[in-house]
């Protein structure tokens, strides 16, 4: 399980996150698109306003499936601002979102 767990962060790596800063445009972004869970169970459970997708199943998604953003969104009904709202987001909190994927593969391969 541990090489499977280790392919999937060397996986995760595939230039999402490779913008060098936040702009007010992220910013406005993020804030028109995602919302963080009711219960409060923090950054890795934030997901999209009006929809209920959670990011991290998002950004697993479109990880593994190798679509891109705009087939991403199209799959769960989203706008695909949205979707990029998803990935800004994701930069912000990459280990923690990272960190849920990782334990959501780990139950499905126990």
């Amino acid at each position: 399980m541990t090489d499977t767990l280790d392919r999937s962060i060397d996986q995760a790596d595939d230039g999402l996150c490779d913008a060098d800063g936040r702009t007010p445009d992220d910013d406005a972004l993020i804030a028109r698109y995602i919302e963080p869970h009711p219960f409060n169970l923090g950054p890795s459970e934030a997901r999209i306003a009006d929809h209920g997708a959670p990011v991290w199943m998002l950004i697993a998604y479109h990880e593994g499936t190798g679509s891109d953003i705009s087939s991403t969104a199209a799959d769960y009904g989203l706008d695909p601002d949205a979707m990029e709202a998803a990935i800004r987001y994701y930069c912000r909190h990459r280990a923690l979102i990272d960190a849920r994927i990782l334990l959501n593969h780990s139950y499905f391969e126990s």
